[in-house]
């Protein structure tokens, strides 16, 4: 049996969460989960990890205690991951408190879904004109929705289209998304993180083709005007 230090239990303790958080019904998806967390190749994935870890580095009062308490403990190296001890924690002190924190995990996970599938140097070129014409538009981000829709030729999940319509309101629109939303990426990105890390290339070149769009179609303001397009 072995003492782990801190920083040792405290990595333990996010891979655990990690497997759990995304843990799926589905045994080949889960085998496929399971294999995306362990190889840590692909940062969507590693996000839920790292976010395990920031909760582990920022626990006050009881939840402190009681990571003192399990750390004090000795452990069986080759049971670690099925460890009653360990799986009670991470179930009490990080999985039962998602749905509180569902807003931080939603956010942190659109920044790093953000820049794995927006290239920045292509919407660079397009984002300030695009945004301006967004400026005079009522809805924006229904604006937003409908040049996905005509970039889109893939057949998506629905979850899927919403993530990548959040994704260019947080590069295009000069507001970041509610709580509710962040909320909803969170839920995203726990059911559908093998789809997600399967189809991040074609994500990538579908928001390639809505930035060179053009968004300056007639709507309430222009309407008949003939105006420039972008």
């Amino acid at each position: 049996m072995i003492q782990f230090t801190s920083d040792e239990l405290k990595s333990i303790i996010s891979l655990l969460f990690a497997i759990q958080y995304h843990e799926h019904d589905d045994k080949e998806k889960n085998k496929e989960v399971m294999k995306f967390i362990l190889n840590e190749k692909h940062t969507i994935v590693n996000t839920t990890r790292q976010f395990g870890r920031l909760v582990l580095e920022n626990l006050e009062d009881f939840k402190l205690e009681y990571l003192k308490f399990i750390l004090g403990k000795e452990y069986y190296l080759k049971e670690i991951l099925t460890n009653n001890d360990i799986l009670e924690f991470t179930d009490t002190v990080l999985l039962d408190y998602m749905p509180l924190r569902s807003f931080e995990y939603g956010k942190l996970f659109l920044q790093k879904f953000t820049k794995e599938v927006v290239n920045e140097n292509e919407s660079n070129l397009n984002q300030q004109k695009i945004q301006n014409i967004l400026k005079k538009e009522q809805q924006p981000f229904k604006k937003i929705g409908e040049q996905l829709t005509k970039a889109n030729e893939y057949s998506f999940s629905l979850q899927e289209n919403m993530l990548l319509a959040f994704t260019l309101k947080q590069k295009l629109i000069d507001t970041r998304c509610s709580s509710l939303e962040y909320g909803l990426i969170s839920k995203i990105a726990k059911q559908k993180i093998v789809d997600l890390v399967k189809n991040l290339a074609i994500y990538k070149k579908v928001l390639s083709k809505t930035y060179s769009l053009n968004w300056n179609l007639a709507n309430g303001k222009n309407k008949g005007r003939g105006g420039p397009k972008l």
